[in-house]
């Protein structure tokens, strides 16, 4: 993360807790793309994706920071704008939020310690409360005038679309000429061209229209009958994602909802299995 420019040694009389867990290597990423300032990350090898990650605990921290209020994509506006697009690319950003620099005033408040001494971040680390709105902030502006018509973008995933093999690479030159003048980066790795149906969001997405990806439909038809408050938690959870695409959600899920309420023994009636069922048929 020094090599990277990610963080640096610090002075700070902030400290926030920080430890490790096991995630995906984006660092070799995002060396390369610092010697190489290449638009589009790229690597010689594969990479090891066993490496450990530092995750900070900033909840100190962002309950003392003022949060931009800029607001994320409403999703069923970001599909409308889709329309009937014929072929699409998907994009996602490498490291969204370390594109982003940290203010030289506030970058004491990003400290934490290590073995090795006390460092604090040169750009918006993991948990930083303010970094959705941010990037999506910085993401509108680069691409204003494309959206909706020619691209749409929801935090670090991004669609460029048209409805010919021309109109797409037009735009296309426009997306990586924008994204190259504000010197952000795409991971390669998950870049896709000229599909004509995609995965998006929880959504699968064609010229025959929007409709929720199956895998995510198969979770909900196959979850078992609900046998605790926790369960009944990640089952409301799980429809909720679609809940604009159920009749009468709210009453549906309220009597689930009432079984994680504390201080309420959990008790499964008639009533609850019936409404599971509206839910689980809905879909």
């Amino acid at each position: 993360m020094l090599e990277a420019d990610i963080i640096r040694p610090s002075n700070s009389n902030w400290c926030s807790p920080a430890f490790l867990i096991k995630k995906k290597a984006e660092l070799p990423h995002l060396l390369a793309e610092k010697k190489g300032e290449t638009a589009i990350a790229r690597e010689e090898k594969p990479i090891d994706t066993s490496q450990s990650r530092i995750i900070v605990d900033l909840r100190g921290v962002n309950r003392r920071t003022i949060i931009s209020k800029f607001p994320l994509p409403d999703l069923v506006t970001l599909m409308a704008g889709l329309g009937n697009a014929k072929l699409i690319c998907q994009f996602d950003f490498t490291s969204a939020y370390y594109q982003l620099p940290v203010s030289e005033e506030h970058r004491h408040k990003t400290a934490f310690a290590a073995c090795s001494g006390l460092y604090e971040f040169n750009v918006v680390p993991l948990g930083c409360a303010g970094g959705p709105a941010s990037f999506c902030l910085l993401a509108q502006k680069v691409l204003r005038g494309m959206i909706p018509e020619k691209a749409v973008i929801y935090l670090d995933d991004a669609l460029v679309y048209g409805n010919s093999f021309e109109q797409v690479m037009e735009n296309l030159r426009e997306f990586f000429t924008r994204i190259a003048n504000a010197k952000l980066k795409l991971k390669w790795r998950k870049c896709s061209f000229f599909q004509s149906e995609i995965s998006y969001l929880g959504y699968q997405i064609s010229s025959r229209g929007v409709r929720p990806d199956p895998a995510n439909i198969e979770k909900v038809k196959n979850f078992p009958t609900v046998a605790n408050a926790k369960e009944a938690r990640r089952f409301v959870a799980l429809c909720a994602y679609y809940k604009r695409l159920i009749k009468d959600f709210s009453q549906l899920t309220e009597p689930l909802n009432a079984l994680q309420r504390k201080n309420i023994p959990f008790s499964w009636t008639d009533h609850h299995q019936e409404c599971f069922e509206k839910l689980r048929d809905a879909l």
